[in-house]
């Protein structure tokens, strides 16, 4: 397989031949050129979305699965839409309220999305 592309919601690949199927015995072939050309034009499409589905998400609550912490120390997670590793990370920050708990590694909490960074969110807890 040719380089993986990503982008928010989607994946795409760039064509390539795999070994019994039927469409790697077709005489006519795409140049490779082509093929990497039609996959970053599809991903930049879904990059305007993603970017876009990013923006809209600012104030709103959502329910986040704490991961881990970054090299840095930072919090991050996932949301209940996105899988880990492959989709959009979502970078937490304590709340300022004192009276919200601190996060921790493993829970599901309830957070509000205050910042993005192109695809993923930045979100504190509410509570």
């Amino acid at each position: 397989l040719t380089r993986f592309a990503r982008s928010p919601g989607m994946g795409a690949f760039a064509y390539s031949e795999e070994e019994g199927t039927p469409a790697a015995e077709y005489e006519e072939q795409l140049d490779q050129e082509l093929r990497e050309y039609r996959r970053d034009e599809l991903i930049s499409l879904q990059q305007g979305i993603g970017e876009s589905w990013a923006r809209s998400m600012y104030g709103k609550e959502i329910d986040v699965l704490v991961d881990g912490v970054t090299e840095d120390g930072e919090l991050f997670g996932r949301t209940q839409w996105d899988a880990p590793d492959i989709d959009n990370i979502v970078f937490l920050s304590e709340s300022e309220d004192t009276t919200v708990p601190r996060l921790e590694v493993g829970q599901m909490r309830r957070c509000r999305v205050t910042g993005r960074s192109v695809f993923d969110l930045e979100a504190a807890p509410v509570s």
